[in-house]
């Protein structure tokens, strides 16, 4: 077989493999993105369930808007009450002149 015959050969092949090797992370990476949104999991949990590395929920979910996703799913109403609570005591301190720093109220408040 001629040299130029045997690399179109290999090219074709490849490309190929490359195909196919990119629907079968699509899956993978909507996986990845489900799992991120609706759920607490750690990058490192997700990877372990999917059977892919951290690496790859990294690249994935490294985006603002997966985040604020994230965060609206999983807002629990325990957390929207403290939130709400904390709001009120820094509009209650303010009208009576008091300082009390984010942090402390955090910390009162264990979010």
């Amino acid at each position: 077989m001629k040299p130029e015959k045997y690399s179109q050969i290999m090219s074709e092949n490849g490309r190929k493999g490359g195909i196919a090797k990119g629907q079968a992370y699509h899956k993978k990476i909507n996986q990845i993105i489900a799992y991120f949104i609706n759920t607490n999991f750690s990058q490192q949990v997700i990877a372990q369930k999917l059977n892919v590395s951290q690496a790859m929920v990294s690249k994935y979910t490294n985006n603002d808007l997966l985040k604020i996703e994230r965060l609206k799913n999983n807002i629990t109403s325990e957390t929207e009450i403290k939130l709400n609570k904390l709001l009120l005591e820094i509009e209650l301190d303010k009208k009576n002149n008091q300082e009390i720093t984010l942090k402390e109220r955090i910390k009162k408040l264990k979010i």
